[in-house]
């Protein structure tokens, strides 16, 4: 991995640690409140594995499974998920 995109993946993590020191948002985003703090996020990647075994070692935490094409990194602030294209009509399904 680039140093540059390293780093910034590092400074998030980081972000993501403080965010969850200081506990859940007081309330949602509204036009009136627009600090609101991110609680989920999802990455769509080629390399699931990869970049389960890296988040593992940088959030210190194990990674939670569905299958071979979906992983979820639950935290007190949110919940990083990474999954495959391939994965996307499945998990995208409504109703």
């Amino acid at each position: 991995m680039k140093p540059r995109i390293l780093a910034a993946v590092l400074s998030g993590v980081a972000s993501a640690a403080t965010l969850a020191a200081q506990g859940p948002p007081a309330s949602a985003a509204t036009p009136e409140n627009p600090n609101a703090v991110l609680i989920n996020t999802c990455l769509i990647t080629d390399h699931v594995h990869r970049l389960a075994d890296f988040y593992s070692r940088v959030l210190e935490i194990e990674a939670h499974w569905s299958g071979d094409s979906y992983v979820e990194f639950p935290t007190s602030a949110g919940v990083l998920a990474l999954f495959t294209l391939i994965a996307v009509p499945r998990l995208a399904r409504v109703g």
